[in-house]
């Protein structure tokens, strides 16, 4: 979450960035290429719309811009979707959500409009992956819950070991750790969320995740309860 408190930061030099060999989050090599990008582009629209006198048209400098930039738009297009095309890092692929929303913005404060379509283009990468990942993860829960059909499934689901007749006793009173996992899940996509439109598909992504997680839990709940439980009745 901090990487969305200091978006304005410089970019990460280029043989520094080469020769750093740690591993990395997608959303950081992303942030910094894309600083990179905007920066440069800034640059470039600058140095086009100042430098003829008598001054061109923006249209002419639109024009220059793009046959300039073209190439290095469409190469950052394939560099987001190398990040994101095979990941399954909702917050991570969310976060660069956000930090585009961020360039965008940066963008219009430094009145460069030329860059519009590379950030539209970007969000069509983007939210596209979100939206598959969320659905693989739903679909992930809902093939657990459609494992847990006896009592011992559901005591394996819950975590408790059916080894030993006092096992019961031994076991964690924590919540399940599915349960745990939704929670500090559901809290990251919440505060990445705070400023989101009514417009954007998060909501509707995490509401059929939540569903499954609540279904998953009624039968586990229900697998487990009919067993001891019944019996001392």
């Amino acid at each position: 979450m901090d990487i969305l408190k200091r978006p304005n930061q410089a970019a990460l030099p280029s043989h520094i960035a080469e020769d750093n060999k740690q591993s990395h989050y997608l959303e950081t090599p992303f942030l910094h290429f894309n600083l990179a990008l905007i920066d440069n582009a800034t640059a470039e629209y600058s140095f086009l719309a100042t430098f003829f006198s008598p001054p061109i048209p923006l249209s002419t400098v639109s024009r220059h811009f793009s046959a300039t930039f073209s190439p290095t738009f469409a190469l950052g297009h394939e560099f987001t979707k190398s990040l994101v095309e095979e990941s399954n890092d909702c917050l991570g692929i969310l976060l660069c959500v956000r930090l585009n929303q961020h360039f965008a913005f940066e963008l219009q404060r430094r009145k460069v409009p030329v860059a519009e379509g590379y950030i539209n283009g970007t969000n069509m990468l983007l939210w596209p992956r979100f939206q598959k990942a969320m659905d693989m993860h739903t679909e992930s829960i809902r093939r657990a819950t459609a494992s847990v059909s006896s009592t011992r499934g559901a005591a394996s689901a819950l975590g408790l070991s059916s080894g030993s007749a006092h096992s019961s006793t031994a076991q964690s009173t924590a919540p399940h750790m599915l349960t745990q996992r939704f929670g500090q899940f559901l809290q990251g996509i919440l505060d990445l969320s705070r400023e989101a439109g009514d417009d954007e598909p998060v909501g509707n992504s995490l509401s059929r995740l939540r569903g499954e997680v609540e279904a998953f839990l009624m039968k586990v709940g229900k697998g487990f309860g009919s067993g001891e439980g019944r019996k001392r009745e």
